[in-house]
């Protein structure tokens, strides 16, 4: 039997269970190849062993105490293997349930990272513009301060260039001893 148990046959067990005659159930031999499946088995001092009637009786070869015996266990066995059953389905649906919750929160974490994962794309493209603005910066900032040093050089070299005193004592210059530096042309 592979096919799991319907609601609708599981009911019949159940109900066929609660019907039977209520346990224990034991067996009895009675010396000539006769078993008789019991119930209320019990051990008494004044009456030694009693029952309060017969279940079934079986006759014949080896195999018949097994039977009997399989027969006379299915009065306890039968019951608490439904109550496992019901265990087991109940934790079943419990680990179904968890797993239900595992899927949904994975599900959420799984949109998350793929967020988190533009995100980090997104910061990264913005990181390369910022990269990219900066070493165009730096290449101006370069540009601007090679031609500040050059202007500073003119100045210091203009700055140098010979003065001359006049008759008033005024110092003055020529402009062909100052235009070369103020210019950038070479003398």
């Amino acid at each position: 039997m592979n096919q799991p148990l319907t609601p609708d046959r599981l009911a019949e067990i159940r109900e066929r269970e609660q019907d039977a005659t209520k346990g224990p159930w034991g067996t009895h031999y009675d010396g000539q190849g006769t078993y008789t499946v019991q119930s209320g088995c019990r051990l008494s001092l004044a009456t030694g062993f009693t029952s309060d009637g017969d279940i079934a009786t079986l006759h014949g070869n080896g195999q018949t105490f097994l039977d009997a015996t399989f027969i006379a266990r299915a009065r306890r066995d039968v019951p608490a293997l439904l109550a496992e059953l019901d265990r087991v389905r109940a934790e079943r649906d419990a680990f179904a349930d968890r797993v239900d919750t595992l899927t949904t929160v994975a599900k959420g974490n799984k949109r998350h990272v793929q967020d988190m994962h533009a995100d980090l794309q997104k910061a990264n493209r913005e990181r390369d513009e910022v990269h990219r603005a900066y070493a165009d910066e730096r290449g101006l900032r370069i540009k601007a301060e090679a031609e500040r040093d050059g202007l500073t050089k003119r100045l210091h070299d203009a700055a140098m260039t010979k003065t001359w005193t006049n008759e008033d004592g005024k110092k003055f210059v020529f402009v062909e001893d100052i235009a070369p530096p103020l210019l950038g042309l070479d003398r």
